[in-house]
C-alpha cells in the first residue's frame, strides 16, 4: 500500500493536497490535469461516508479520483479481483477504473485512490424528481432498472450498496453502477462486507456476514416498489422525499406495521407492489433468508405422533411422619419465701408548749404617782392590770385616772388575752418638758 503515515488522512487534509497535482499525484495524466473548483476556488469534492471524489480534468481526458478515508486492509485484493471479473463481463454498467495504492502523498506519506473515467449523468433521485410526472419517462426508467437487476445476477454481481448516489442516470436514460468497494464477485466467497450499505436503503438486519451474489435483493426491490408506486401516485414524492432517499427510510423498516408509507403502498392495489412488498417486510423481521427474495411457501408439517405414555415411578409421599405425642413435665413448684410483715410507723407525740402567764405586783402608790408624770408607763400599766385583773370601777379614783383606765381598757377588750409582761421600772418625774406634754395631754383628753 505505499509508504502509510501514523494517521489516515482526512477530507481537509485530501482538500489541502489536490491543489498541487504536479506534487501530489504519482500518475503522469493526474499530475498535468486540474481540479474541478468550486464557487470559492476550492476543489470540489463529492463526499461519501468511506470516501471523498474529487473531477479532474487534463487535455488527456476527464477522470474521477477517489481518495479513501479510512484504511482497508486488503482493498487492494479485493479491487484486484474485482477489476479482473468485470473486464470479462462486458455490461455497459461499469466503468473502467484503476486501483493505484501509491496515488496520492498527503504530509510526505503516500495512500490508495481509485482512478476512473468520468461518467456525465444524474443521481437517481435527481432524475425521478426531474421527471416523476412523465409518465412515460418513469416507465422506462422501471424497465430499465428490472433489466439491469436481471443483468447482474446473470454475471454473477453484487453491487453491494444499491442507492440514488451510486446509480447514474446518462442523458439517453442509460444507467450506470459507480462506488464498488462493497461489491461482490465469484472470487471473493466466504469472506466477509466491510460495509452494509446505505440505511434507507438495506435491512436493520443485514450485517458483515450478509456478502453474497444475493445482497442486492432487498435494495433492488426496494427501488422499483418506489419508482412503480410514483407512476401510480406522483403526490408520494413530496410527501415522502428529503433528498436522501427514494420514499423508503429507515424508520419504515425497524416499524413496519406503524409505518405510513408501507399502509399507502398496500392500498395502491397493484399487483407488482403487491408481489414483493411481504418479502420486504418479512426481511426486515429476519423471517426469510436473504435481502429481499420471495419465500417460497412452506409446505404444511405433517402432524407430530401422539407421545407414548411414560411410566413413572410411585411418588413417594411428602408428608412428613407424626410421632405420638408424649405429655410435657410439669412444672416445678417455687418457693417463695414468707414476706414479714413491716411495722406501721406511729406518728411522734407533738410537744406541748404550754404559756406561762406572768402575774404582776399590785402597784404601789409610788407607782401611781409616777404613772402621773409619765403617760406610756401608765397605759403599759393600766394594761397590764386589765389583763391580771377585773376592771375597777368607775369614779374610785381620780378624774384623770378614770379617763385613763378607759381609754386603755377599750382596745384592751378587743384582742386576745396573752401573756404580759413585766412592767418597766417607774422613770423619774421631768421637769418643764414633761410638764407641757401633761398638759397637752389633759387638753386631748
Amino acid at each position: 500500500m505505499g509508504s502509510l503515515g501514523k494517521f489516515w488522512p482526512s477530507m481537509s487534509d485530501y482538500q489541502e493536497a489536490v491543489q498541487t497535482p504536479s506534487f501530489c499525484f504519482s500518475d503522469s495524466e493526474l499530475s498535468k490535469g486540474d481540479p474541478v473548483m468550486n464557487n470559492l476556488g476550492l476543489p470540489r469534492p463529492i463526499c461519501g461516508t468511506f470516501a471523498s471524489v474529487y473531477e479532474f480534468t487534463s487535455s488527456d481526458g476527464r477522470w474521477a479520483i477517489k481518495c479513501f478515508l479510512r484504511n482497508i486492509p486488503d482493498q487492494h485484493d479485493r479491487y484486484a479481483k474485482i477489476s479482473a471479473h468485470l473486464s470479462t463481463c462486458e455490461m455497459p454498467y461499469f466503468m473502467t477504473f484503476e486501483y493505484q495504492p501509491k496515488g496520492i502523498r498527503v504530509a510526505g506519506n503516500w495512500y490508495p485512490i481509485v482512478k476512473m473515467d468520468w461518467i456525465e449523468g444524474c443521481a437517481l433521485n435527481q432524475f425521478i424528481e426531474r421527471n416523476v410526472s412523465n409518465t412515460n419517462a418513469m416507465q422506462d426508467l422501471e424497465q430499465r432498472w428490472l433489466v439491469l437487476l436481471e443483468d447482474l445476477k446473470s454475471v454473477m454481481v453484487g453491487h453491494g450498496d444499491l442507492q440514488h448516489g451510486n446509480v447514474l442516470v446518462s442523458d439517453d436514460g442509460s444507467l450506470r453502477l459507480i462506488d464498488y468497494d462493497g461489491m461482490w464477485v465469484p472470487k471473493l466467497k466466504g469472506q466477509q462486507s466491510h460495509e452494509t450499505g446505505h440505511p434507507d436503503y438495506q435491512s436493520p438486519l443485514r450485517t458483515a456476514k450478509d456478502f453474497d451474489a444475493n445482497i442486492d435483493g432487498f435494495a433492488g426491490d426496494l427501488i422499483h416498489i418506489a419508482i412503480r408506486a410514483l407512476i401510480k401516485q406522483p403526490e408520494l414524492w413530496q410527501k415522502y422525499d428529503n433528498g436522501d432517499n427514494l420514499l423508503f427510510r429507515r424508520q419504515d423498516y425497524t416499524d413496519t406495521g406503524g409505518s405510513t408509507l408501507i399502509g399507502e403502498l398496500q392500498k395502491l392495489g397493484d399487483d407488482e407492489i403487491q408481489a414483493k412488498l411481504p418479502g420486504i417486510i418479512k426481511a426486515c423481521g429476519g423471517k426469510s433468508k436473504g435481502w429481499g427474495r420471495r419465500a417460497k411457501p412452506k409446505p404444511a408439517p405433517a402432524p407430530a405422533p401422539a407421545p407414548k405414555p411414560v411410566a413413572k415411578a410411585p411418588v413417594k409421599s411428602m408428608k412428613p411422619k407424626l410421632r405420638p405425642h408424649s405429655p410435657a413435665p410439669a412444672p416445678k413448684p417455687v418457693l417463695r419465701k414468707p414476706l414479714k410483715p413491716k411495722p406501721h410507723p406511729q406518728p411522734k407525740p407533738k410537744p406541748v408548749f404550754k404559756q406561762a402567764v406572768a402575774t404582776a405586783p399590785p402597784p404601789s402608790p409610788a407607782d401611781l404617782q409616777a404613772t402621773l408624770w409619765s403617760p406610756s408607763a401608765a397605759r403599759t400599766r393600766a394594761k397590764a392590770t386589765a389583763r391580771s385583773q377585773p376592771a375597777a370601777p368607775l369614779g374610785t379614783g381620780t378624774w384623770l385616772d378614770d379617763h385613763v383606765a378607759v381609754a386603755v381598757a377599750a382596745p384592751l377588750a378587743k384582742r386576745s388575752p396573752r401573756a404580759v409582761r413585766a412592767p418597766r421600772a417607774p422613770r423619774a418625774p421631768r421637769s418643764g418638758s414633761s410638764r407641757g406634754l401633761l398638759g397637752y395631754l389633759r387638753i386631748i383628753i
